[in-house]
């Protein structure tokens, strides 16, 4: 999603990282519902989206099991190329909640205990070796964005 990819390249201006796309780190697929605001979802449907975490929004979307799964080999792939050094992973929060769910070895169709996060929050994991277990270091740490925005404006 553009917003990801605009806040990765923000975030390693200053630094030696280069942004990466990972097609397999986007948010969960609304399907044919993509671009709808959220508050014309509301109106038409009388409720948020993703109230409901194992459906899938629309037709042609991805239900929990399916982003799960992405999410989690995509965390995988990505632990094993990157063993010994950090990587940043820039993505938004249902993609951060599928990881840390996947991270403690949480059921696959069952919604993450984890909760939502903050825009430009940090959440931090770390594992010692590859096949090591994930440690959770921070979730949700958005000390640094206090008073900026409103957050409003969201799109599926």
């Amino acid at each position: 999603m553009r917003r990801a990819i605009e806040t990765a390249e923000i975030v390693a201006g200053p630094t030696p990282f280069v942004a990466e796309q990972r097609s397999e780190l986007f948010e969960r697929e609304p399907g044919e519902l993509e671009g709808l605001p959220v508050a014309d979802f509301v109106d038409r449907f009388g409720h948020t989206p993703w109230q409901d975490w194992g459906p899938s929004l629309s037709p042609g979307g991805e239900d929990s099991a399916a982003f799960q799964n992405r999410v989690g080999t995509a965390m995988d792939r990505l632990a094993a190329e990157s063993a010994g050094r950090t990587t940043w992973v820039v993505c938004h929060g249902w993609v951060i909640r599928a990881a840390a769910h996947h991270f403690v070895q949480g059921q696959v169709g069952i919604e993450p205990t984890f909760t939502g996060v903050a825009n430009a929050a940090l959440c931090v994991w770390t594992s010692e070796t590859a096949g090591a277990p994930w440690v959770l270091e921070r979730y949700n740490d958005h000390a640094h964005t206090a008073g900026l925005g409103d957050g409003s404006g969201s799109f599926l």
